[in-house]
């Protein structure tokens, strides 16, 4: 049976892109499943997961894309954190970025599951920019206590966006910090099983991000990367086992393929727990 509210931000036929908005565990990630399987068959669908620190998709510290009805393979950018504060450039750009490859490669329609980081002026500011920066045909806000009012009131006389309230799922149950750490952990535990190490020579690449001073070597040590292909999205997650600049860097994760490496982007968190020995 189709969800009501799914039924309803279809109502005029599929949006071209479709941004979901809602504090954590409020239903997000249910409404878009039931919007994308709603429109498969219709129309190409993609599916753009923009939660590094709960993501479904692709690893947590990512922002990843997947065709809709397809397993995989899934398309990610770095964001270098699994929280959007201090990195919502490239939470922005990731997800500008996610949409444009979708759509170039013949999507008609794009639903974005966002992050649950709405509280707060920082978050407020952060998601008012990436709507007027994405320029949705739907805006769909979940909330519980109206917190979302002053933010969907900015959206409600924009030319081009249907700005929907809908209530949070009443199923929907609220994950302890705990809980949600231990998500993670798993999620990172599952990309790492086909971990292997490996060196690379940085003098060959660029690189970029958070990069540790150079009067702190030790400060690479644990440090999670992403290796950034030719199109410049992430191809694979690293974590640093030993670097120091001039040094050849080596590296803990999934085999890349050497042959499409571009740059290496550096996050702001350390992963030693997934170092060998």
């Amino acid at each position: 049976m189709a969800d009501p509210e799914a039924t309803t931000l279809l109502q005029a036929g599929p949006p071209a892109l479709v941004y979901v908005i809602g504090e954590t565990d409020s239903g997000k990630t249910t409404l878009v499943r039931e919007l994308v399987r709603l429109m498969t068959g219709e129309v190409r669908v993609a599916w753009v997961d923009a939660d590094p620190g709960q993501s479904l998709l692709g690893p947590p510290a990512c922002v990843s894309g997947a065709w809709a009805g397809e397993s995989g393979p899934y398309v990610m950018r770095f964001v270098g954190h699994v929280s959007p504060s201090g990195h919502l450039l490239q939470m922005l750009t990731g997800v500008a970025r996610l949409i444009e490859h979708f759509r170039t490669e013949g999507a008609e329609s794009v639903v974005v599951d966002s992050c649950g980081f709405v509280t707060g002026g920082p978050a407020v500011e952060f998601q008012y920019q990436m709507i007027d920066l994405l320029r949705p045909d739907c805006l769909a806000g979940l909330s519980r206590r109206d917190e979302l009012d002053s933010l969907l009131a900015a959206f409600d006389k924009r030319r081009g966006i249907v700005c929907r309230r809908l209530p949070a799922a009443g199923s929907a149950r609220r994950r302890t910090a705990a809980e949600r750490r231990e998500y993670r952990d798993k999620r990172f535990d599952e990309y790492f099983r086909s971990a292997r190490s490996y060196v690379l020579d940085p003098g060959s690449l660029g690189m970029h991000g958070m990069i540790p001073p150079a009067s702190r070597p030790e400060r690479w040590t644990g440090q999670l990367v992403g290796l950034t292909d030719k199109d410049g999205f992430c191809q694979k997650l690293a974590v640093v086992s030993r670097f120091k600049p001039g040094e050849a860097l080596e590296l803990f994760g999934p085999p890349p393929q050497l042959d499409d490496l571009a740059s290496i982007q550096v996050g702001s968190m350390a992963l030693r727990r997934l170092l060998p020995g």
